[in-house]
Parts: C-alpha cells; sequence; structure tokens
C-alpha cells in the first residue's frame, strides 16, 4: 500500500491554520510601528543622556520659532550652531521639556520603556501582560521618586536641589502633599510608597531582598579582610629599614649539608612474606630475627 504523501493529514489530524494576506500585512504594519518606535526611543535616549543646562536658552522655543525653521531664520540657525546636544535643536528642546515638565531625570525611564514595547510589538504584535506591569510600575516608581526629592527639596537643609530632578510633576505633587501631612510625613509616605511599588511591581521578595544584602555584606567583609592581611604580610616582609627580606637566603640549607644527608644510609624495610596457600588462609606470620636478611621468592 502507497504512503500517504506528508502534505496530506491523516484521518483526525487538524490542518494547520493558514495565515492569510490580510494577517501578514498587519503583521508587517506593526512591525513597521516598533522600529519607529525604537528609533524613536534611541532619539529620546541620545537627547536625554546629552542634556546640558547650557542649551537652556535655545530649548525654548514657540510654535513660531519652529515655522521660522522652514523660512529660514537666521536666528534660528545662530541657535542650531550653538547647540551643545548631540540630537541638535530637538534634542535640546526634548530634553528640557522632559527634564523641567515631566519628572525630571527620572524621565530616563520613557525611552527604554519604549524600546521594551517596540521589541515586544515587533515579535508577539502586542505588548505582553509583563512587560504592561513593569511599565505601569516603572512610571509609579519614577513619579513617586521625583515626589519623593520634590519633598526634600521644600526642607531647609536640601534646598539646592537642582529642579530637573524633581520635574514640574514631582514639585507639583510634593506641594499638595506638604500642605496636608508637613515635610517629614510626605517623605515618609513617598518612602514607603516607593519600596511598596518595587515589591509588588517586580516581583521583588523582601526575604530575597535581605539575604543577598548579607552576602554583600558578607562578601565585602572578606574581600576586606584578605586586602588588610595583605597588606600585614607585605608589611612584616620588610625590615625597619624598609628593605625586602630575602627569606629564600635564609630557609636554603648549606651544601655541607646537603650532601651529609646524601651519604647517609638508608634503613632496611623488612617485611615477612608467605607463600600463597597461607596468604590465602589468612594467617599471620611473624617476624623472626632471621628474616633481617633480603626479601626472597620462592617459586
Amino acid at each position: 500500500m502507497p504512503s500517504r504523501p506528508d502534505h496530506i493529514p491523516n484521518a483526525g489530524q487538524q490542518r494547520p491554520a493558514r495565515v492569510t494576506k490580510d494577517e501578514k500585512q498587519r503583521v508587517r504594519r506593526i512591525r513597521i510601528a516598533a522600529l519607529i518606535l525604537a528609533l524613536g526611543a534611541i532619539l529620546v535616549l541620545i537627547s536625554l543622556l546629552s542634556y546640558t543646562s547650557r542649551d537652556e536658552a535655545n530649548a525654548q522655543m514657540t510654535l513660531r520659532d519652529v515655522m521660522g525653521v522652514i523660512r529660514g531664520d537666521e536666528a534660528l540657525r545662530v541657535r542650531f550652531e550653538t547647540t551643545n546636544n548631540w540630537a541638535g535643536l530637538l534634542g535640546a528642546v526634548i530634553s528640557h521639556w522632559m527634564y523641567t515638565s515631566t519628572i525630571g531625570v527620572w524621565s530616563l525611564c520613557f525611552p527604554v520603556l519604549m524600546l521594551l514595547w517596540s521589541y515586544d510589538l515587533f515579535r508577539f504584535q502586542r505588548i505582553t501582560p509583563l512587560i504592561t506591569k513593569r511599565s505601569i510600575a516603572t512610571l509609579g516608581v519614577g513619579v513617586l521618586v521625583a515626589s519623593f526629592v520634590g519633598t526634600l527639596q521644600l526642607m531647609s537643609w536640601f534646598s539646592g536641589i537642582d529642579r530637573i530632578w524633581v520635574g514640574a510633576i514631582g514639585q507639583f505633587i510634593s506641594g499638595v502633599s506638604v500642605q496636608f501631612i508637613g515635610t517629614i510625613g510626605s517623605a515618609l509616605i513617598f518612602l514607603v510608597a516607593t519600596s511598596f511599588a518595587v515589591v509588588y511591581g517586580f516581583d521583588v521578595s523582601p526575604a530575597t531582598v535581605a539575604v543577598r544584602s548579607l552576602l554583600l555584606r558578607s562578601r565585602l567583609t572578606e574581600w576586606v579582610r584578605r586586602r588588610n592581611s595583605a597588606k600585614t604580610t607585605d608589611d612584616d616582609a620588610t625590615d625597619g629599614t624598609g628593605e625586602q627580606l630575602d627569606f629564600e637566603s635564609e630557609l636554603e640549607p648549606e651544601e655541607d649539608e646537603l650532601k651529609t644527608v646524601a651519604a647517609t644510609p638508608l634503613p632496611r624495610i623488612t617485611r615477612p612474606v608467605t607463600d600463597a596457600s597461607t596468604f590465602l588462609r589468612g594467617a599471620v606470620v611473624r617476624p623472626t630475627a632471621a628474616d633481617d636478611g633480603p626479601i626472597e621468592l620462592s617459586g
């Protein structure tokens, strides 16, 4: 009986689902959007990393200034030439807006999340629940940390904190919270809320954190002990004048002693020898005075 071709399924076997043309087009469009999102995330990340306060004057642009780019405004050309941001004038505008109008330097989490979203969209054509959970937790931690730093900024001891560490959102939330429960209460609430967000948002176990902290502490202690021990050994290896002591020359034996040891005969080691039958029976033969001679094996 001829065998069934591979492309014909057996009875009861489910046929593989065909990917329609519309489905392929949808996947292609999502992947293109994911690549565009990744490029945008890289541009934003470069802009944020190369931020400098010297570009603050150039970054304050209005819609009229943007339209001047098309008209070839001379003032805008000067701004382009004096911008230090790696992404140019656009990067200076983006970084200035995100650092001052959102959550400050903690807005670095946005391009990182955008890269994770683009990866999920390119591979799975959707954002997975795990990345969704981590994204919400990351944004929450960023807002809470900015609010905590904003609360510290309102204290006289930390009044010198720059605004880019807080952002407009952090300043607003901390200002409202301080009016209700004060600076100390607000700082404690934001600190505890940040801890809860990290533990439950990233599935971090407090016991695991404690164990890893103890392991890190023990490793640091062991490293310090070894370093101090090595330093003590190096100090002991030098005399009072700072010269290195030659331990090998002191421990090296003299030539005459080596000759004496070589000329000393080694003692003769004797042991009883029994025949095969006695050995198999487990009998023990006691050594006698006649066994001091050389060992001979009988055939």
